[in-house]
Parts: C-alpha cells; structure tokens; sequence
C-alpha cells in the first residue's frame, strides 16, 4: 500500500499527461482507508518509474508513427497506430483537442480502407470533442458528400464558411447545393429540395418522387405554388383548382397508402388514393 502512495505522489510532481485531480482524490482516499502518512518516493521507485516512462510511446509518438504509415499506404497500420493514440489519450487524461486530432486522422485511415461510415462517425466524433476543429468538419462535409448526403454536407460548408471563409468551404457550397438541386423549377420557387420543404413542409417526402419534381417544372403550377408561398391561406381553395389537381392527384397517389393505414389503421385503411380523382 505505501508503495502505491508513493508511485501515485511521484506522478503528482511530474509533468506528465495525467488526469491530476483524480490522482488526487485516489491518493486521499488510499490515505483515509489505510491511515498512512505522506512520505516521498524513494530513489528506488523513482528509478523505476523513469525507466517505465521512457520505454512507453506516448499517444503523439504513435500519431506521427501512423502519419508515417499513412504517407507509405500502409492504412492498416496508420489505422491501427491512430486507435492506439486515442486509447493512450484516453487512459491518461490527454487534452480533448489532441484526441479529436486523432479520432480525424483514424476517419482519413479508414476511408482510404473503403470504411467510410466508420470514417464518418470518427469526425462526428472529432467535432464532438473539439467544435472548433475545422479541418475535421471540412473533411466530415467532404465525406458526407461522397455518400451522398449533400444536404448534410452543405450545411457544414455554410457553418464552417461563416466561422472562416475558404476557397474550399465556398466551392463546398457551390457544388453541393447544386448536387441536391431539382432542375428545371420555374426562376420563383426554390431550386432545391431543401428550400422547398422549408417553403412547402406539406409535400414531405413526396418531393423525391420524380412525377411530382416533373409537375413543379409546369408554370401554371409553379405559378399556383408562388401564390401559397406568399399567402398561405390560399393552399384550400387551391384544392379544387382544375389547373392544380395534377399536383394534388400525384401527391395523394405517393402518400395514399400511409395516409391510409394512419388513419384506418393496416390493410383495411381507408384508400387516399383517389381523393383529388386520381387513378
């Protein structure tokens, strides 16, 4: 038991990566339970505490080693020295920006290994650990889009454009908002998906149906659709326009079914299907 109160007051006065406070309340508490006084660490123990320190890599050791692994494509080690980094991070209490370094450099292994959702979560985890992290986000956004998940990812360019602009956070935007937009809408609507069911939260997920895109493209609709967006109100009686009822007949035929089982309950639901005449 005295041997462990020295080890313990021995790291105390080091200028190690240890969690201090815990190793604080551990040696008060070691203290209280086995009434031992303070006593300093011997030559001994401190021989050999150096000794152990010297012979173990440090987490920026094992991150520069799989930097290394990295620039000679060797991503299974590069992956395997980064999940080391983090684990020695962890167990000594690191900085929570170094170990977001490392959660964006193990997502940069596994997507060179083909493991982009894996990738994925580690820089969700990286811009958990640190907000502020911005080549982390960036490259959270890059990957996002590569998964086709541009609404995501432009939202990250935008975030990130605000914090500092680039060259690469603007052609971000540029290029992932014009990936998510529907072509062919009239110059008064929105020109994408998300700025529609923004302006439109009704059309739910009905706007990927290609039909419906294809009627939004109509003028005599886009027209119709310009008048709710700037008065609301006007959505009911557009429900028995004659030059709106293609819409509406597309929309209920996509949403019919659902409707019917939320509200019939199953199989047996009433069918929605038909209600604005479609077939």
């Amino acid at each position: 038991n005295q041997l462990v109160i020295r080890y313990l007051k021995y790291l105390m006065q080091q200028n190690l990566n240890y969690d201090k406070d815990s190793l604080d309340v551990a040696l008060t508490c070691l203290q209280d339970a086995f009434k031992l006084q303070d006593e300093q660490p011997s030559s001994e123990l401190i021989t050999l505490i150096q000794k152990q320190s010297s012979q173990q890599t440090s987490s920026q050791q094992l991150k520069d080693q799989g930097n290394e692994a990295m620039k000679q494509k060797n991503f299974e080690k590069a992956e395997q020295l980064y999940t080391q980094a983090i684990d020695q991070s962890q167990r000594f209490g690191e900085s929570l920006e170094e170990r977001a370094v490392y959660f964006a450099n193990r997502a940069a292994a596994r997507k060179s290994l083909t493991q982009i959702e894996k990738a994925i979560d580690d820089l969700k985890k990286s811009v958990e650990l640190n907000p502020d992290y911005q080549k982390a986000w960036l490259r959270l956004a890059q990957f996002l889009e590569e998964t086709d998940q541009k609404a995501e990812a432009y939202k990250i360019y935008e975030q990130e454009d605000k914090k500092l602009s680039s060259e690469q956070t603007q052609e971000g935007m540029k290029r992932t908002k014009q990936q998510f937009n529907i072509p062919g809408l009239p110059a008064g609507l929105p020109q994408n998906k998300e700025e529609l069911m923004e302006k439109f939260p009704m059309l739910g997920d009905a706007i990927n149906d290609p039909e419906i895109q294809q009627l939004l493209q109509k003028p005599e609709i886009a027209a119709k659709m310009q008048q709710v967006q700037q008065n609301p109100m006007m959505a009911m009686s557009l429900m028995t326009d004659p030059e709106f009822q293609p819409l509406m007949q597309a929309f209920m035929k996509k949403l019919g079914p659902q409707l019917g089982q939320m509200f019939g309950g199953g199989q047996g639901g009433m069918d929605f299907s038909n209600l604005f005449g479609g077939k």
